[in-house]
């Protein structure tokens, strides 16, 4: 198995690189795996061009630094800290745990005012790179053959607030299969209180920290009484329905190992 490597070693990896820069021409790059271990280019754009990854890249005047994150991934937690986590959740959300958890997370919600009026389109390139920003949706706006390889809708206030009720809509049918928690980190404005909407500040950032492992912030969360969890950090091939059912939980599990395991070969 891999292990990660300790970021301060990694830190002083690129700073030393930085100071023998005139060994390096302006081409040079360095490719990072999601563990920040060093990797082909081959390695890295064979894993990037799969639906489990996602690639960034960091650039400056002599050097460019491409790294590997994790759209989405299927484990499962040891027993302690399986336990310490159902904790956590039943005596501050009072969550029946014998359930199949699911947790939406939203990192900030900000004043109704900071959201643009309308519900602008980014794409972006296959490193995430932001290769246009439309003004509104327009299907026709999208052609991508011009080197997009996806995007993403930025909400306005409306679509939230529309789509947050029919997510509580939606999961009222579903009460007796699932636990359901809207979290955020940080609030910003948001109108919680005046709107009566259940959403519920993540203490101490815990669950944020608990499944940070290979990217900055989760946005959906499913985790199974026995301790198999998903954590959704972007854009996924599963539709959420077919996450949360559960008798396709061993099949797209069983399908995200097989492919990762691959995609990891030496």
């Amino acid at each position: 198995m891999l292990t990660k490597i300790n970021f301060g070693f990694l830190f002083f990896l690129l700073a030393t690189m930085f100071c023998y820069v005139k060994a390096f021409s302006q081409s040079d790059t360095i490719y990072l795996d999601e563990l920040d271990n060093p990797v082909s280019k081959i390695k890295f754009y064979t894993k990037e061009q799969s639906s489990i990854y996602s690639g960034t890249r960091y650039s400056s005047d002599t050097l460019v630094l491409q790294t590997l994150r994790l759209n989405y991934m299927y484990d499962k937690m040891p027993l302690i800290s399986k336990e310490r986590l159902f904790n956590f959740l039943s005596s501050n959300y009072k969550l029946d745990t014998t359930k199949t958890i699911v947790i939406h997370y939203t990192n900030t919600l900000k004043n109704p005012k900071d959201y643009p009026n309308r519900t602008p389109v980014y794409k972006f390139d296959s490193l995430n790179n932001t290769y246009k920003l439309l003004k509104y949706h327009n299907a026709g706006n999208l052609d991508l053959t011009l080197g997009v390889s996806g995007h993403m809708h930025a909400q306005n206030y409306s679509a939230i607030m529309y789509g947050y009720k029919q997510c509580i809509k939606y999961h009222r049918k579903k009460n007796e299969e699932l636990s359901v928690l809207h979290l955020y980190a940080k609030n910003e404005g948001f109108p919680l209180e005046e709107k009566g909407l259940e959403w519920y500040l993540d203490k101490n950032q815990f669950i944020k920290g608990f499944f940070k492992k290979f990217n900055t912030v989760s946005n959906i969360v499913i985790i199974q009484p026995n301790g198999e969890f998903y954590v959704q950090y972007c854009s996924s091939k599963y539709d959420y329905a077919s996450l949360i059912a559960k008798h396709k939980w061993g099949t797209h599990k069983t399908e995200f190992l097989r492919e990762i395991e691959f995609l990891n070969e030496d």
